[in-house]
Formats: C-alpha cells, structure tokens, sequence
C-alpha cells in the first residue's frame, strides 16, 4: 500500500514529467519565436502578480521550461518591458493567489489557476 505523502510525491513527478513532454507551438508560421512584449501588447494587469504568472506561463509554453527559477522571473520582467520594478514580494503574492506553484527547490511553475488564467488573459 503507498501511503499519502508517497502517492503526493508520485503525483508531482508524473505532472512535471507531463510538462516537459507537453507538445507547444512556440514558433509562428514566418519561422519566428513570439516575444514577450509582442505577446501583452495591449493587454491590461490588474496587478505585479499577473505580470509574473505571465511570464512563468511565457517560460514554460514558449521557452519550453518545466520550471522557472527566481532570475527567469526577473529576467521575463525586464524583457517584457513591464511599468514599474520587480519586487520579490510579487512572486509570494502570485504563490499565495494561486496563479504560481512553489516546488519547494528554488523553480516554480504555473498552477491549474494559472494556467486557467492565462489561457483567458489571452483570448
């Protein structure tokens, strides 16, 4: 019998095994990647953690990464030409509003609300 915190685990590796398998169409027709700031052009954030939830999004579909690193974050924050300066303290909120999942090891990656979220934010 597997107990809870063993079937937890099992869970979390064959989700993060599915997302690196995950088939994306990062490429347009022309042969050319889709930047960020092409991607938000004209969109509105209600706030910082949005912005971040995006750019983790940004990262996993585009960039094809499982998961995203701190400095991936600061770094989406500048190539996406955001208003304002990244705060670390945007990343907790993103976290505790759900949009973004801690793995506990210094990456994160979108959560099912994220992704929910993303996939309306750019309809």
């Amino acid at each position: 019998m597997v107990s809870d915190a063993e079937f937890k685990k099992l869970v979390a590796r064959v989700e993060k095994l599915e997302k690196q398998f995950r088939v994306h169409s990062p490429v347009q027709k022309r042969g050319k990647q889709r930047t960020l700031p092409e991607l938000i052009k004209g969109k509105a954030f209600k706030n910082g953690q949005q912005k971040v939830c995006v750019i983790v999004a940004y990262s996993e579909k585009y960039l094809g990464k499982s998961s995203v690193g701190k400095e991936d974050i600061v770094q989406g924050w500048r190539d996406g030409k955001f208003n304002g300066s990244y705060d670390k303290t945007l990343l907790e909120r993103a976290v505790s509003d759900g949009l973004v999942r801690d793995l506990k090891d210094g990456t994160y990656d979108l959560s099912q609300s994220g992704e929910e979220f993303y996939e309306e934010f750019m309809k």
